[in-house]
């Protein structure tokens, strides 16, 4: 009886000391070898500055349009500037009302709230949905005011 008591103690032992070591691996997106991309995000009040701080091919601007290329893992250092609230948000067809997007390729990813003058980190490896979206910020008067910047993902 003890033995058996032994055995199944040291199962548990080691079942938990893997679990242990799954939960700690490190997080291959928060290596900064692995990021293809890194794009500086000031929020200001009621427009978005943007600029490309390293690029290995995964993100360009060009005409006013941030492209980024599916599969890659880009980094988002944002910034709220300005006096008010903002929040982050990327997607297609905006739904003011319900202050989202309808159509969000970066879901689990929902948004950013951030404070006047705090900073976030955001990575996100960029989805296999080619299109046409954009990021916003969905607080009080921001989006109708212009608060948006057009994104394309691109394979």
């Amino acid at each position: 009886m003890n033995l058996k008591k032994l055995v199944v103690g040291l199962v548990v032992v080691a079942v938990l000391g893997a679990v242990g070591a799954w939960l700690t691996k490190p997080v291959l997106a928060h290596r900064a070898d692995l990021i293809n991309a890194e794009i500086e995000v000031t929020m200001k009040e009621f427009g978005f500055d943007l600029n490309i701080v390293k690029s290995d091919g995964a993100a360009e601007l060009k005409d006013n349009v941030l492209n980024l290329k599916a599969g890659k893992i880009v980094r988002f250092k944002i910034k709220a500037g300005g006096t008010t609230r903002h929040d982050f948000h990327l997607g297609s067809t905006p739904d003011t009302a319900s202050q989202l997007y309808k159509n969000n390729p970066f879901e689990p990813f929902d948004m950013l709230e951030l404070d006047a003058g705090s900073k976030a980190d955001l990575t996100l490896t960029i989805p296999d949905k080619a299109g046409d979206y954009e990021m916003g910020c969905f607080q009080a008067g921001h989006y109708a005011a212009g608060m948006k910047r057009p994104i394309k993902i691109v394979k």
